[in-house]
Order: structure tokens, then C-alpha cells, then sequence
């Protein structure tokens, strides 16, 4: 796993979750992460948000069709667990 790609992923879902609203798509985390600088190779945003989910970290994921930035654009978070989000750990 891509653990500064993962954690720089982590801290923008921790500023833009809005439990209120319900919904965070990967397109805005997309977004914001690039505004950063953050480096963001093919695949390994889906691949993190797959293991989110996979641990319960994210969850109500629906998958939408993909944009024009591929699988970066193509989830929309419906559920996160803030409690493991922030107690999240990286190797």
C-alpha cells in the first residue's frame, strides 16, 4: 500500500466528512489531494479506498462510472467511522 498516498488520503476525509450530508465522493478527495501536491499514481487511490472499506472504514461505497481521472472519480463514501480513521496506523 502507498502509505503517504493512504495517509494524506485519511487527513482530506477527516477535513471534508460531513455526517450531516452523508455523502464524500472520491472526486473531491481527488481534487483537494492534487491541490496539495500529493502524488496520486494510477490505481493505488482505489486500491485504498478498497482497503478502507475492507477494514470498515469507509462504508456505504457506491461505484459510479468512471471519469475522466479513471477510478479516482468513481466512488461516492456514503458512511465513515471517524473513531478508526483516526486511529488508523501506518507500517
Amino acid at each position: 500500500m502507498n502509505t503517504d498516498l493512504a495517509l494524506a488520503m485519511r487527513n482530506v476525509i477527516l477535513e471534508k466528512w460531513d455526517s450531516e450530508k452523508g455523502l464524500l465522493p472520491s472526486e473531491q478527495i481527488y481534487q483537494e489531494l492534487i491541490a496539495r501536491g500529493v502524488s496520486i499514481p494510477k490505481d493505488d487511490m482505489h486500491e485504498i479506498f478498497v482497503g478502507f472499506e475492507k477494514a470498515g472504514i469507509i462504508s456505504g461505497v457506491r461505484h459510479k462510472h468512471p471519469t475522466a481521472h479513471g477510478q479516482h472519480g468513481a466512488m461516492i463514501i456514503g458512511s465513515v467511522n471517524m473513531t478508526l480513521l483516526k486511529e488508523m496506523e501506518f507500517d
